[in-house]
C-alpha cells in the first residue's frame, strides 16, 4: 500500500515538469491524428475581448453521505458581444475541469491569460461561435488538496454538475440549453472527471474532451492497466443507451512526452480495435512532443473546439 501511494504521489508531482523519452509512434494506432499548433497570433490580445465572472453557487458535498449544504465557486467566459439582457441569442456551452493541485479559473488566467486570448481570437476569426466556458472545480474549497481527496472529490463532481452546477448555468446565463450543445473537458484529473461525466451524464452532454487523463470507472488507473475491462464498462454504457456514432462524441488527446502517455494510449488503442466506438465519433489526437502542461492544453482545445462549435 505505501508504495502505491509513493507512486501515485512521485507521477503527479512531476506532472508540470518532469519529461519522458520520445515515445515511439509506431505504437499508435493508424486512426490517430496529429494536432496542428496554435498560430502565436492567437495568444495576442484580441480587439474583441470576451470578459471573465467568478460565480458562486449552491450545491452538497457529495463525498459525505449526509451531502451537507455547502457554496461552491466557478469562473464563466462570456464571449465579445454577449449581453444578459437579450434572450433572443443564446450560446453553446464548454464545461472546463482542472488537474490534481489546481482551482477553478486558471484556464482563463495561467500564462497571463493566454488561453483566454486564444478563445477571443478563435471567436473573433470565426474559428469557433461564441460560446460560454464555465470553469468549474471539483474541490469544495477552490484549493489545492492531496491525492486522495482530489479523487474522493472528482468521483461524485457528476452529482454537482447534475443536481446544482448545470441547473445554476443555464438558469443564469443564456446558453442552449440542450444536450446537443453542450460540452465537458477536463486535463489530467480533470480528464479523469470529464470520463465519469460521459458514464454518468451523457443525456446531458454529447461532447466530451479528455485531455492527458484515462477512464476509471472501474478503478483508480484503468485505462493504463486494464484498458480491456475499461473499455467493456464504457460499450455497455454505450449499447445500454443504445446510442449510436450520430449520438456522442469524444475527442481524447495526449502528448507523446506527456508522462500519462500510458494512461491514454492503452485505453484509446483498445477502445478503437471495438466496432462501438469506430464509427469516426471518437478521435484520438496526439500531439508530438506535447508535455503535461498548458501548452498541450492549448493546442487540444484549438484542434477540438471547431469540431464540435465551429462556424
Amino acid at each position: 500500500m505505501k508504495k502505491s501511494i509513493f507512486f501515485i504521489l512521485s507521477v503527479f508531482a512531476c506532472v508540470l515538469s518532469c519529461t519522458s523519452e520520445e515515445t515511439n509512434m509506431n505504437t499508435i494506432l493508424q486512426n490517430y491524428t496529429l494536432t496542428e499548433s496554435v498560430p502565436k497570433t492567437y495568444f495576442s490580445t484580441a480587439e474583441k475581448k470576451g470578459t471573465v465572472q467568478l460565480i458562486e453557487y449552491a450545491t452538497r458535498d457529495y463525498t459525505q453521505a449526509s451531502r451537507p449544504a455547502i457554496t461552491k465557486k466557478a469562473y464563466v467566459y462570456l464571449p465579445y458581444g454577449y449581453n444578459a439582457d437579450d434572450t433572443t441569442v443564446s450560446y453553446n456551452t464548454l464545461f472546463y475541469m482542472h488537474g490534481w493541485t489546481g482551482v477553478a479559473g486558471e484556464l482563463f488566467t495561467v500564462g497571463n491569460g493566454f488561453i483566454k486570448n486564444m478563445f477571443d481570437v478563435m471567436i473573433e476569426k470565426g474559428d469557433i461561435q461564441p460560446l460560454i466556458i464555465v470553469a468549474a472545480t471539483f474541490d469544495n474549497e477552490n484549493a489545492s488538496q492531496n491525492f486522495n481527496r482530489s479523487v474522493d472529490e472528482l468521483d461524485v463532481f457528476h452529482n454537482d454538475f447534475r443536481e446544482a452546477l448545470l441547473p445554476f448555468i443555464d438558469s443564469h446565463f443564456n446558453t442552449n440549453a440542450s444536450r446537443n450543445n453542450r460540452a465537458f473537458s477536463g486535463f489530467s484529473l480533470g480528464a479523469v472527471t470529464t470520463w465519469y461525466e460521459f458514464c454518468y451524464n451523457n443525456d446531458l452532454i454529447k461532447y466530451f474532451l479528455p485531455l492527458s487523463g484515462d477512464c476509471w470507472i472501474i478503478g483508480t488507473y484503468g485505462g493504463r492497466y486494464r484498458p480491456k475491462e475499461t473499455t467493456d464498462r464504457l460499450e455497455q454504457i454505450v449499447r445500454e443507451k443504445r446510442y449510436t456514432a450520430s449520438d456522442y462524441e469524444i475527442y481524447a488527446a495526449v502528448g507523446t512526452r506527456d508522462p500519462i502517455w500510458d494512461q491514454v494510449n492503452n485505453q484509446l488503442t483498445e477502445m478503437l480495435t471495438r466496432r462501438t466506438f469506430s464509427g469516426g465519433n471518437v478521435r484520438y489526437a496526439v500531439k508530438q512532443g506535447g508535455r503535461h502542461d498548458y501548452d498541450a492544453i492549448a493546442e487540444y482545445l484549438y484542434n477540438a473546439l471547431p469540431l464540435y462549435f465551429g462556424n
